[in-house]
């Protein structure tokens, strides 16, 4: 175990024996020399918040194909100057990433010649595949008439989605799965037409509920299992429970939303909550993973083993500090956005499919390949250049011997050299700072602002009917001033159906607003010690010690609550 202070923030953090053991296990060999990884000199926090300013934020922009000359939507905004093409100009055979190869200087950095590299050869503007009708979608896989989504897969229908998979027919919704006919839900899952809903599995026509599991017609309820009729927590019956959506709830309005809300926050206040949410997990620590093991500070993961500092992984083994990582991956230190089928990876970004790379750049079915950027299917490569297996080990050697002379060996990239301002990017989303803030800790900023829609006309939002019913088709041909920013925004003709349909009043926000609003609910990605409030053992919680919520380890919650 080591102490240490990190650099960037000042605090102290300690690395465990458990990540001393699985460093050493991912540590590289190249012609028969070991490179150690040395201890991170930066918290797990911040080394976070360096590896999310490597990925795309919820924000689409116009420009054009540097190949074609087409406008294309991408997710690189106007103001970047490398190369930009559109998806099926960069997967075409009329250029060759291996053009821009060159060798290694030796009297330089890595990571100046690397991010050369990076600036000269062209990106793919979006990162998807098997998409239809749905354009203004990035990281998709198999998606139907999807609009502005992030993260998503498997789905169909659906709109202002951030990480949903397996969904149809969802709006406004973050971290969903296998949910249908669904509005504003968030971190659920096998959910059927539930509005205003957080932290759920198995609910049907279910109204701003949270911790629920398999529960029918419920409003305004926290941490029910199996319960139908149930309003504020306690059991009205099927005619009292008609009666108050008659009344209260028919037209559903903004202002019987608010009012269900703050009720709904009184009563949870005075509820157990559980410490972090851990399904089915043995000696895990984190918060929404599941059938996972041996798993410590790791968040959003699914089916993980022996891995450490994970964020958004699935079905991985032997991961440290790694973030969007999915699809049997495995052996991975440092990365952010590796996917299917990968194994021992090394500080890369953006890279699928393929096995044994290290420094590598959006990169796809490519194996044995060191400081890459934009390849296809090739192996032992070193900064886009080919060699021999025995070439290429040693040169690999020789490379990283110099980095450590350097003191780069063993450091994520620099958050200055991201191609995405921090305000563009999901680690603003998860840890917003303000302009002055991020310059301050070495992150970029962006001013560009995008053109407004082109409408005839903008509707303020206090012209805007309260009862959808009212709302007519003049709505989708104009544009929307949001009530916080005062940013135009539109509703496009599947969204205004989609609130005839499910009774949901107009938006008043725009969709970045309401995107930003839905991500500050979240739990933190972090932990702290405190004390389970029935049993008094020491539990690592996603509520600080000073939250007011009452906090049950999972063993009391499981017995006192459900």
């Amino acid at each position: 175990m080591e102490n240490k202070k990190c650099r960037l923030c000042g605090e102290n953090f300690i690395v465990t024996d458990h990540e001393l053991q699985l460093r050493n296990k991912l540590s590289p060999e190249f012609a028969g020399k070991k490179f150690p990884i040395p201890s991170p000199n930066d918290c797990p926090d911040c080394r976070l918040k360096q590896r999310l300013s490597y990925r795309a934020g919820n924000k689409f922009f116009s420009r054009k194909c540097d190949l074609t000359g087409k406008p294309i939507v991408s997710m690189y905004s106007p103001e970047k100057t490398f190369k930009v093409y559109e998806h099926d100009a960069w997967w075409s055979d009329q250029w060759d990433a291996m053009q821009y190869g060159r060798d290694f200087d030796f009297s330089r950095p890595l990571y100046d010649q690397l991010f050369k590299l990076f600036s000269d050869v062209p990106h793919a503007a979006l990162l998807n595949t098997n998409t239809e009708n749905s354009y203004y979608t990035n990281h998709g896989l198999n998606l139907k008439n999807c609009y502005l989504v992030t993260g998503v897969a498997e789905s169909e229908d659906v709109m202002y989605g951030y990480f949903t998979i397996g969904c149809k027919d969802v709006l406004d919704s973050a971290s969903l799965t296998n949910c249908q006919y669904c509005y504003e839900g968030l971190t659920s899952g096998d959910c059927y037409l539930c509005k205003y809903f957080s932290n759920c599995r198995n609910c049907t026509e279910c109204m701003m509920v949270e911790d629920c599991q398999g529960c029918t017609n419920c409003i305004g309820c926290f941490g029910l299992k199996n319960k139908q009729y149930y309003i504020y927590n306690q059991n009205v019956g099927k005619e009292s429970y008609e009666k108050f959506v008659r009344e209260n709830l028919t037209p559903l309005t903004h202002a019987k939303i608010e009012s269900i809300h703050q009720k709904f926050n009184e009563i949870k206040i005075k509820l157990p909550h559980r410490h972090a949410y851990l399904y089915s997990c043995e000696d895990c620590t984190g918060d929404l993973v599941f059938n996972s093991k041996n798993c410590i500070w790791a968040f959003g993961t699914t089916q993980g083993e022996d891995s450490a500092y994970t964020f958004s992984s699935s079905q991985a083994i032997n991961l440290c500090d790694c973030s969007f990582s999915g699809g049997k991956v495995g052996a991975q230190y440092s990365c952010n956005t590796l996917s299917t089928i990968g194994q021992k990876f090394l500080f890369s970004w953006i890279h699928w499919l393929g096995n044994s790379s290290i420094f590598t750049m959006e990169c796809h079915s490519c194996t044995d390949c060191f400081a890459c950027v934009g390849l296809k299917n090739k192996q032992y490569c070193v900064f886009n250049k080919q060699y021999t297996k025995e070439e290429y080990e040693s040169l690999a050697a020789k490379i990283l011997e110099h980095m450590q002379k350097t003191n780069e060996w063993g450091e994520f990239f620099s958050p200055a050299k991201s191609p995405y301002a921090y305000n563009e990017s999901v680690a603003q989303d998860y840890f917003p700072l303000e302009k002055n803030e991020a310059i301050a800790k070495g992150f970029v900023w962006s001013e560009y602002e995008p053109p407004k829609p082109n409408t005839e006309k903008i509707i303020k939002t206090s012209d805007l009917p309260e009862d959808i019913a009212q709302a007519g088709q003049d709505v989708i041909s104009s544009a929307i001033e949001c009530g916080v920013t005062g940013r135009p925004f539109i509703i496009t003709p599947n969204e205004f159906a989609f609130y005839k349909e499910q009774g949901i009043p107009l938006p008043r926000k725009h969709p970045e607003q309401r995107h930003k609003e839905r991500m500050a609910i979240r739990n933190p990605i972090r932990l702290w010690p405190r004390k389970c409030s029935s049993c008094n053992k020491e539990i690592m919680s996603i509520y600080a010690p000073d939250r007011p919520e009452i906090v049950y380890c999972e063993s009391c919650y499981q017995k006192l609550v459900i």
